[in-house]
């Protein structure tokens, strides 16, 4: 028997209508709960395209070499499905159950899997083989051996302990996604974006990072030898306990050290208060984006509306400081000293403040006056705030959606109308704390003191 190439055979797909659909999808829950006339559900070699799967749960499905073209897979269980070699291009699969998917081979371009989960999913390479009419295996036409999840969306996706190897995922949004300790060896990530995600423990060894984004991203302890790191933007990514002998930095994104401004800290700080003073007249802002000021001591100083985007400012000194309008969006301030510091109006989205102290620290709205008075709230939006102090904090009307809040102190702190929806907020410290007026939305408040549970109806892990 001989292998021939693809293009001498055409594969007839059975062409599914949407009732022979339903019809499979009700057989496969009876199966599933071992009533009569349950059938597993074998979808191999069909066209399901465009179809919507409403929510069904297809768990341990055979669906090998099926296309799901633009098919409504959103909120589908298929935990332990074979999906081996199918067609998913464009498919919705928001917020689908994927745990130990057999995905190897498949083509997911351009798919939305927002929210899905894929814990140990199984998306190393794989090629089908289909006899012809003479009995030559054929390889199936458009497979192309390795997972294709280029353009796809997966913002939100947990893909711990997942296997990826030799993947092809360019320009693919891994916004906030779950990849610790995932196997993702020799994959293609060019241009893609892994802002917020989590990479603890994950292998990228000989892997293509060109041109990627790891802002905000967790690599600590990721296996990065033989990576291709040219221009990646690793500027504000946690790297702790990563082993860099092996790895090409050079054209890497990293933040730059102070003297590569061409002036001294003091110099800059002196004409910040003389820009302020002056209302902008004289002297200059003060503009430290992507700038290493680990450990600086800053205590007391007046850094309002100064650019500290992308700083790295670990264990800086920052207590009783004027933050008022700041701008510390992607800052690394893990282990910081901010307590008593006026932080009004400042912007804090994504920032990492793991450790950090923000005891008695002001960050309710600044008022802004004007023809017309208004306020501006400060915004930690996806801030990471993983055991920080925060007692006794002004927090009224902060602005903490998504915000990773575990095991952060919280005793006596004034949340009166924040925005805390979708926060994750496990572990924390809420004694005698005000949340009068505050939005709650998809958040589980646990204290770690006395167990008590205000619940939305969310898991805020």
């Amino acid at each position: 028997m001989s292998m021939l190439p693809a293009a001498r055979l055409t594969i007839e797909r059975r062409r599914l209508t949407q009732p022979e659909l339903d019809i499979i999808i009700e057989q496969h829950h009876r199966h599933l709960e071992n009533k009569s006339g349950g059938v597993r559900a074998r979808l191999k070699l069909c066209d399901a395209s465009g179809l919507n799967f409403k929510s069904a749960d297809l768990t341990r499905a055979e669906m090998t070499g099926g296309r799901f073209y633009q098919a409504n897979l959103a909120g589908c269980t298929l935990d332990g499905a074979v999906l081996y070699a199918a067609d998913l291009c464009g498919a919705d699969l928001r917020r689908a159950s994927m745990d130990r998917v057999d995905l190897r081979g498949a083509t997911l371009r351009a798919a939305n899997l927002t929210e899905a989960s894929l814990i140990e999913a199984d998306l190393r390479a794989g090629k089908l083989f289909t006899p012809d009419e003479d009995g030559n295996l054929m390889v199936l036409p458009g497979a192309r051996g390795r997972v294709d999840l280029g353009d796809a969306v997966l913002k939100g996706a947990n893909l711990q302990g997942a296997s990826i190897k030799d993947a092809i995922i360019v320009r693919t949004d891994l916004t906030d996604a779950k990849l610790d300790d995932a196997r993702l060896m020799r994959a293609d990530f060019n241009n893609a974006d892994f802002t917020g995600a989590s990479l603890k423990g994950a292998d990228l060894s000989g892997s293509n990072l060109r041109n990627t984004t790891f802002s905000a991203a967790n690599l600590t302890k990721a296996r990065l030898g033989g990576a291709d790191l040219d221009a990646a933007d690793l500027v504000c990514a946690v790297m702790d306990a990563v082993d860099l002998r092996h790895v090409d930095m050079s054209r890497a994104k990293r933040p730059r050290p102070l003297h590569e401004l061409g002036t001294n800290l003091l110099a800059m700080m002196e004409n910040h208060r003389l820009w302020l003073q002056t209302e902008g007249r004289e002297g200059a802002r003060a503009a430290f984006t992507c700038v290493d000021l680990t450990g600086v001591g800053l205590v007391g100083e007046n850094l309002a509306a100064a650019d500290l985007s992308y700083c790295l400012l670990r264990r800086a000194k920052l207590r009783d400081c004027q933050l008022m309008m700041t701008n510390l969006a992607f800052a690394d301030l893990r282990e910081a000293d901010l307590s008593g510091a006026d932080l009004r109006g400042a912007s804090l989205t994504r920032a990492n403040l793991g450790r950090a102290n923000l005891t008695g620290a002001r960050l309710d709205p600044v008022q802004i006056s004007g023809d017309i008075q208004k306020s501006w709230s400060t915004n930690l939006s996806h801030a990471k705030l993983e055991a920080a102090q925060l007692s006794g904090a002004n927090l009224r009307q902060v602005l903490l959606i998504s915000a990773v809040l575990r095991g952060a102190s919280l005793r006596d702190a004034d949340l009166s109308a924040a925005d805390l929806s979708h926060a994750k907020t496990r572990n924390i410290d809420i004694r005698e704390t005000r949340f009068a007026g505050a939005n709650l939305k998809g958040t589980r408040l646990i204290n770690r003191v006395d167990t008590s549970v205000a619940d939305t109806g969310q898991d805020g892990s």
